[in-house]
């Protein structure tokens, strides 16, 4: 890529890298919004600052505002052995790529490790000392690699022989476990939650894999010569897309594994039965614990960039028939807007953000402590995709369980505004907050940045209608406002045979999300 060419991309807007089934974006975040919704969901997202080294070898750490951000996405219908037989034209692009995607897996794994319970202490010494100078436990090695990230060829080939063997010692486990007579669901269950059952092995499985990819990633960062190293990088480029593959296959299984432990059969209403079921169904709740978060937070995954139904995608008008059904029965966004008034929302807000506060701060000193080399915007980033995840529901708050959308979005705004060091300490303060976020999605429908597409605009709309309603909710109005959610009225649109559902789900899933998505983008710009 020429120097003309790179300023050419600079002045249009984000520039892009591609190598394989990989490509990298980086530019202003309303582009890189607008390019995510229109059939990208699936990328990662990262500070520029998590890609500096690859910048500085191409010559480009200075070309980037400082609001710039990155997006990783993979194609992973493409061949994910790409590497091992094209060289790339420019060396160091492939040392950008590769940073990018040892960064996402080791963010990623690390927000599955903050969902799921800590590591259960029997199951870490039945494992045993790992075979690396100083023989420590998994979870001893966790704790240093967390503060002090080094790499090791000794330590990484280790650790690809652990996460490889505890894989597939929860790909087999969970199959014997959906093999089993459903009669024996308890004892199954039981025994997969043994110091050496396959469950435990999951939490292990994601505790390697976090010191694996920081291994990686450190290593990538302290390439010099991209040319004499190209060999190498192709090979660990290969072998993270080999793990991100496993993992998305393991995640299948491990779906199903919920399903039967989610059972709505298993939870009986009579109350009596249910006093004698109690220990049995805090049993299976635990095991949902432990997996759950590894299946909801490495996200799809599988699509590719024209799975989304003609009815959303740009210049196709039955978009408006998908957004009439998905407001089927409830309040119009027009009335929401008619009858709001600004000053509502900042008094529920600023109620909100007060309530909020106390878990913000928690969240906040864990982030420091448990990343302590993490820059502020790294830290932005973690807490974004936090915010993504409670608020789509795909996971729940350690203290406060799953949370409402208005909830996710004042936790999000508090957390902001103490990774800033914005003042937080008095409700005036927190109202004007409150005020510039309803002005910032208000304002937004109104910017350039996106062409006319149903899709965005859908979004753009949702994420108003979801502030709008916060004043009537919190303010004990009788009023239905929309919610994002699977909205089954479109999946019947979508998905007339059950061979289509699972298209479906994952065009919806793209609605929400880019609706989060933007919402994150507005609260992100009324916190400062």
């Amino acid at each position: 890529m020429t120097a003309e060419h790179n300023a050419t991309l600079s002045e249009r807007g984000p520039q892009f890298f591609t190598d394989g089934p990989i490509t990298v974006a980086i530019g202003g975040e309303a582009a890189i919004t607008r390019w995510e919704i229109l059939g990208h969901m699936t990328a990662g997202r990262l500070s520029v600052d998590s890609v500096a080294h690859g910048l500085t070898l191409l010559g480009l750490n200075g070309d980037f505002a400082d609001d710039a951000v990155v997006s990783v996405f993979i194609d992973d219908a493409e061949d994910p052995l790409v590497f091992a037989h094209i060289e790339p034209e420019i060396p160091a692009r492939r040392v950008l790529i590769a940073e990018a995607m040892a960064a996402v897996w080791n963010n990623r794994i690390q927000d599955i490790a903050d969902t799921s319970a800590p590591l259960y202490q029997d199951a870490v010494e039945d494992l045993g000392r790992l075979e690396i100078p100083g023989s420590p436990h998994l979870n001893e090695l966790l704790a240093q690699r967390r503060r002090s990230t080094t790499t090791d060829r000794v330590e990484i080939e280790a650790l690809s022989h652990l996460v490889h063997e505890l894989r597939q010692a929860v790909v087999f486990g969970a199959a014997g476990f959906l093999a089993a007579d459903p009669a024996e669901l308890k004892d199954t269950t039981r025994k997969a939650l043994a110091p050496d059952g396959w469950i435990h092995r999951l939490s292990l499985l994601v505790a390697a894999e976090e010191c694996l990819a920081g291994a990686l990633l450190a290593g990538i960062r302290t390439t010099d010569d991209p040319e004499a190293m190209a060999a190498g990088l192709a090979a660990d480029c290969t072998f993270m897309l080999g793990n991100r593959a496993a993992d998305l296959e393991l995640c299948g299984v491990l779906s199903e594994v919920v399903d039967v432990l989610e059972d709505p059969a298993l939870r009986p209403s009579h109350r009596v039965i249910r006093m004698v079921a109690r220990p049995t169904q805090r049993m299976l709740d635990g095991a949902v614990h432990i997996i759950q978060p590894f299946v909801n937070l490495r996200g799809p995954g599988r699509g590719r960039d024209g799975w989304l139904p003609s009815e959303l995608t740009a210049g196709e008008r039955g978009g408006d028939a998908a957004a009439r059904a998905a407001d089927e029965g409830q309040i119009l966004d027009a009335e929401l807007v008619e009858d709001f008034r600004p000053e509502e929302l900042a008094t529920a807000f600023g109620e909100l953000f007060e309530e909020m506060l106390p878990e913000a701060e928690a969240y906040v000193k864990k982030l420091r402590n448990d990343h302590p080399d993490d820059s502020v915007d790294q830290r932005k980033n973690r807490a974004e995709r936090r915010f993504m995840d409670l608020a789509a529901r795909k996971t729940a708050d350690t203290n406060l369980g799953y949370l409402e959308l208005d909830e996710a979005v004042a936790l999000h705004a508090m957390t902001l505004a103490l990774l800033r060091e914005v003042p937080v300490d008095d409700t005036g303060k927190r109202e004007r907050q409150a005020r510039q976020l309803q002005l910032a999605i208000s304002g937004y429908g109104r910017l350039q940045e996106f062409p006319d597409n149903q899709l965005i605009q859908r979004g753009i709309s949702m994420a108003q209608s979801s502030l709008y309603a916060v004043a009537f909710h919190r303010l004990s109005r009788d009023r239905r406002f929309p919610r994002l959610a699977v909205v089954m009225a479109m999946l019947e649109k979508f998905a007339p045979t059950v061979n289509e559902r699972f298209i479906a789900e994952r065009a919806l899933e793209v609605i929400n999300g880019g609706a989060l998505r933007i919402l994150a983008m507005m609260v992100d710009k009324a916190i400062r």
